[in-house]
């Protein structure tokens, strides 16, 4: 979860994802964003996630998708 979490703030916070405001997206982020950014209890956690969340947008990147 927290690695998806890294994921879509990469994405969201470089614009190359937008989410339309109000949208079931947009919500569902804005649900999930205090707890996200409230912390990780551990800080390998958030590291961990953050490492799988470039790999994955690599990934998706040597697929043709995002930059």
């Amino acid at each position: 979860m927290l690695m998806l979490w890294c994921s879509l703030k990469d994405l969201t916070d470089r614009k190359v994802l937008i989410l339309w405001e109000g949208s079931a997206m947009d919500q569902a982020i804005r649900e999930l964003m205090p707890m996200c950014q409230h912390g990780f209890k551990k800080q390998e956690e958030g590291v961990a996630a953050q490492e799988q969340a470039r790999a994955l947008l690599r990934r998706l990147q040597a697929e043709g998708l995002y930059r």
